[in-house]
This record gives C-alpha cells, sequence and structure tokens, in this order.
C-alpha cells in the first residue's frame, strides 16, 4: 500500500493476474519503475509505471532461478541485488545483475546458512544480511568480499527484515515484537539498542527518509527509447530499451516494433480505491504530485465470493470449489484458521521464518516460534543437517588402552581421547605425565631393562666379530708358513712381488726366512711383472734385508739370485 505519511493521497494500480507468492518490493524513483520477486513463479518482475508494461526480468527455466526471496536496488551503480534459496537443506545465493538482468554474477554461494533479508549502503559500498541459520547478522563488499560478522543472536530471537539508514541497522526481532538497532559504522562503537516494542509480531520494515532517494545520474531522461527505458550498469550508454512481452525491438536498439499492450489497469489520481478484477494483485504506488516519500508493498486482491478464507486472509485463486488462502504472517492452515502461538513453526507453510528439520527428522514445536527436531538415527546437529560416521568407530574400534573414540565428518573419520598414562593417535603409546608412581617406576624399569638388553646384543655382535677375524688371520699366517716350508729354498715375499734364493741362508737366519717386505712402487724401479725380468739384487742375509731401511742400503750386500 502507497500513501503519504499521514494516509492521504493513495494511488491504486491494478495488475493482472499471474503471481503466485510475491515477497519482496523495490522502487526505481529515477524511472519510476516497480521491481518485486515472485517466490512462487521464481521470477523477478518489473513494471514500468508511466507506461504501465509489465515485464520479467528473470526467469525460472531461463535464468535458473529458484526461490528469489530479499530484493534491493542500487541506483547509483543500476545493479540489484537478491536471494536465492535453492533448497530447504540450507543452500543459497547471493546474485547481483544489472537492472535490466544483465551481467548476473553470484557474489556468495552459501552451503549452509538461511539468510532472510539483506540491506545495502550503497554509499559505503556494503551490504549487510541476516542470516537464520547462523543466527547473525553481518557484512561485506559488494562484491562478496570482506565478510564479518556484526552480531550473533541466542537461538530464541528470529530477526527477520533488516534495513540501514546512516551508519545504523534496523530490523524486526519476531518473538519478543522488536525493532532494534546497531550502530555500524567504521568509526563508531557498536552499540545495540531497541527502538519499538510492538502489540504484534513484526514482519516487514521500511525506512523512510529524503536522503533515500538521491538525485543520482539518470542516462533515461535523454535515452530516446521509444517505449521503456531500463537502467544498467552493463550497457555502455547506462540504459537499455525495451518494449515489453510480445513486441519486437528493432536494430537501432531504441524503437519497438508494433502496438505497446498495456496489461489490464485501472488508474485514479484521487484517493479514491476502484476495485481491482479478480486474479490480480494490487499495488499501491506514489503520486506525482505528491511530495511525501511513499513506501510500496503488496496488498490484498480482490477475492471471490463469497471468500472462506478466516482471520483476515485473502482469496488468491478459486478454481472450483478449490480457493487458496494468503494468510497473515501469525496464522496458517488452509483456511487461515490456526494461530501461530497455537501451532507453532512446523505448522507454518514452506516459506517459514526457520528453515524446517532435514532428513525425514520430525520438528517438534517448543514454544512460540520454537521448535525442535527429533533426528532419525544416523544423523545429529540442529536440524538434522549432519550426517553421523558410524563406519570407523563402532566397526573397527581404533582406539586402544581405554580411549574414546570420536566421530568425525573429515579424514580418517575419527579421533581417540586417550586415558591418563596413554597417547599416540589410537592410544597405544605409554605417557609418564598423569600416571600414579607405581606405573611411572614400572614404565622406567621398563626403559631402562630395554635399554641394557640392546647394548648387550651389541657388544657381544663386537666381540665376536673381532675374534671371527683373530682367527682368519692366523689360519692364513699357518698356510703362508706351511707353503714356504714346502720349498727347496726360502721365500722372500712382498705385496707385489716373490724371489727365490739359490743360496741356502746360514743357521742363524733359518727362522728368518719368511718376511713380508712393505716394498714401494719406486723400489722395484718400474718393473711390474719381477717374474719374466731375469736376475735380480736380494739382500743375501734375510735378517739385515729385514731390518734395512732403504733400497740402496739392500743393495750394497745384495748378490744376483735367479728368480
Amino acid at each position: 500500500m502507497s500513501s503519504s505519511i499521514n494516509g492521504s493521497n493513495v494511488q491504486t494500480i491494478a495488475l493482472s493476474g499471474g503471481f503466485l507468492t510475491l515477497e519482496r518490493l523495490a522502487y526505481d524513483w529515477l524511472t519510476d519503475k516497480l521491481y518485486w520477486t515472485d517466490y512462487g513463479a521464481a521470477q523477478i518482475g518489473m513494471i514500468d509505471l508511466k507506461t504501465m508494461t509489465r515485464m520479467v526480468i528473470l526467469q525460472t527455466g531461463r535464468q535458473q532461478l529458484s526461490r528469489p526471496r530479499a530484493f534491493r536496488l542500487d541506483l547509483k551503480r543500476r545493479q540489484m541485488y537478491w536471494i536465492d534459496w535453492l533448497d530447504e537443506s540450507g543452500s543459497a545465493l547471493i546474485e547481483r545483475a544489472s537492472m535490466d538482468g544483465s551481467d548476473r554474477q553470484v557474489i556468495v554461494n552459501t552451503v549452509r546458512s538461511r539468510p532472510y533479508d539483506l540491506a545495502l549502503d550503497v554509499e559505503m559500498g556494503k551490504i549487510y544480511i541476516i542470516d537464520g541459520y547462523h543466527d547473525t547478522i553481518s557484512s561485506m563488499d559488494l562484491d562478496g568480499s570482506n565478510s564479518q560478522q556484526l552480531q550473533l543472536f541466542p537461538s530464541s530471537i528470529v530477526p527477520f527484515s533488516l534495513v540501514y539508514h546512516d551508519g545504523v541497522l534496523y530490523w524486526t526481532e519476531r518473538r519478543i515484537r522488536l525493532i532494534s538497532r546497531l550502530t555500524v559504522g567504521d568509526n563508531e562503537p557498536r552499540q545495540l539498542g531497541n527502538v519499538s516494542v510492538m502489540t504484534r509480531r513484526p514482519a516487514g520494515l521500511v525506512m523512510i527518509s529524503p536522503d533515500l532517494q538521491p538525485d543520482y545520474e539518470n542516462p533515461c531522461s535523454a535515452s530516446g527509447c521509444s517505449h521503456i527505458c531500463i537502467l544498467s550498469s552493463y550497457d555502455v550508454r547506462g540504459f537499455t530499451c525495451a518494449c515489453g512481452e510480445g513486441v519486437e525491438l528493432l536494430e537501432d536498439q531504441l524503437t519497438c516494433k508494433g502496438t505497446l499492450t498495456v496489461a489490464p489497469t485501472t488508474t485514479v489520481t484521487s484517493p479514491t480505491i476502484i476495485n481491482p478484477p479478480p486474479t490480480s494483485a494490487v499495488l499501491l504506488v506514489p503520486s506525482s504530485s505528491s511530495s511525501s516519500i511513499p513506501v510500496v508493498s503488496p496488498t490484498s486482491v480482490t477475492p471471490p465470493k463469497p471468500c472462506p478464507c478466516m482471520n483476515g486472509g485473502d482469496c488468491r485463486r478459486q478454481q472450483g470449489s478449490k480457493v487458496q488462502c494468503l494468510c497473515p504472517v501469525d496464522y496458517t492452515g488452509d483456511l487461515c484458521e490456526k494461530h501461530i502461538n497455537d501451532t507453532g513453526v512446523c505448522d507454518h507453510p514452506i516459506n517459514a521464518i526457520q528453515p524446517l528439520c532435514e532428513n525425514g527428522a520430525t520438528c517438534v514445536n517448543t514454544g512460540v516460534f520454537e521448535y525442535h527436531c527429533d533426528c532419525r538415527p544416523g544423523f545429529e546437529g540442529r536440524y538434522c543437517e549432519k550426517r553421523i560416521n558410524y563406519g570407523v568407530c563402532n566397526e573397527t574400534k581404533p582406539c586402544y588402552n581405554g580411549g574414546v573414540c570420536i566421530n568425525q565428518d573429515e579424514d580418517p573419520g575419527f579421533t581417540c581421547k586417550c586415558p591418563k598414562g596413554f597417547t599416540g593417535y589410537n592410544c597405544t603409546f605409554g605417557s609418564l605425565e598423569g600416571t600414579d608412581p607405581a606405573v611411572s617406576s614400572g614404565v622406567f624399569v621398563g626403559v631402562v631393562a630395554g635399554f641394557v638388553a640392546v647394548v648387550s646384543v651389541l657388544l657381544v655382535v663386537i666381540i665376536c666379530v673381532f675374534a671371527m677375524l683373530k682367527k682368519q688371520r692366523e689360519k692364513n699366517k699357518a698356510l703362508e708358513g706351511s707353503a714356504s716350508s714346502r720349498s727347496n729354498s726360502p721365500m722372500i715375499k712382498t705385496k707385489r712381488m716373490m724371489y727365490r734364493s739359490d743360496e741356502t741362508p746360514s743357521s742363524t737366519d733359518t727362522a728368518n726366512h719368511d718376511y713380508w717386505l712393505q716394498s714401494q712402487p719406486s723400489i722395484i724401479r718400474g718393473q711390474t711383472n719381477l717374474y719374466s725380468q731375469g736376475p735380480r739384487r736380494v739382500p743375501p742375509n734375510l735378517r739385515a734385508y729385514a731390518k734395512a731401511e732403504s733400497f740402496d742400503e739392500l743393495s750394497r750386500e745384495s748378490k744376483v739370485l735367479t728368480v
């Protein structure tokens, strides 16, 4: 409904049928257009209030909308922002696009959240969001970055509608009937307070202030469009021309081919309200002669008579004897016969103010706008959204020594909480910390005994190796002595040469006939194969040779021997 603040100067505009569940409205004061989201029809629509031409901007099947809900316009940047619920499990998108529907972008893709409403700080470039899943109010930049939590609510509080004005956020709180506020300026301390206590549960909230409709640049004021001009952030001209459903736009992108057909409507300039035709929605818009800032919101439709809807419910359509009732926020049921106080959230329709239980859980009302989810086996969590992993803890029992196994969603699917005296991934390692003296002493003795055993084994191995080496050396020496005794004359051996003496050594040298001479290649004077070189000078006295210190000393007393 729209009027001056004092309730006068009302205009009524009747639109043809086709709405299912109108969610939010947004007014373009620069070009006099009204935008809306239709939750049931899954579309974002627009009507040009000058030509009364209605258009679909985005629609399911063509641009894949699911359940569009909250909606805001940024006329400074010529963009629109909205929330789209993908399913009832808590997946949602926050999106933006040009006001003509082009250049659509997802700025936030949430897997587990339930955003109810959003507000824009156009001048500072901020988005504020109420999340009913996490019970928070958060902020972010217009591109979805720099997200931060501003307010966390207890689970009993149900914030619903949100607006922003001059550094302050205002929202409705349905359970305890409050309108509350929070300062959010960058340089201001955040102060939470209540603005008003309501007698009924507040739902939607609209801020009325002259500075909320600044005189931004309007490219449509000189666009040259023959029919409809829509502001655009994507078109370099700052606008696009449109013709309405069924009318073709020519190649000049300005002129429409054919005659524009407007929706059936009756418009008046006086406060008189004209009854609209059946199966239509009624929208009240501002008068062009009014100096007041209007509020635009949906109202009831003309009901078929008689209308069986109770408690102020509106008849949406009638097919034969079937009537669909659009109930006020405090009532539910086929005929709006049940009060929320009596039925609770579990009996509310699908567009309830809180998400219902998931994975087949049973919803149990626990109070006014409060409920509890009775989860099926294998699920847990506030909404029974978490699947319990039974496979690891209950089947493999990976924790030892009295450790408690705790299931986890991430790999490997469990963690062990170890008792005192044990540690490790599976509680398999003993720990001295936290144990009594007896246990500590036993662990210490065990560690020392193990160390002594390892050292003893190493010593035995070392002794055995040395004994084997010694035995091998003795065996080699015995073999060498046996070989020299079998020869006709004593043998003199070096590392690289062997000589046989034709002279029989004296009796005093017989015992010294077998020596290893540490000769170097330089003593051999370059000879490498001594067995084919003929006679060589060798010392006549084995003992003197063994005691000689140089080749020259040996050669002075040597004699020619045959090899």
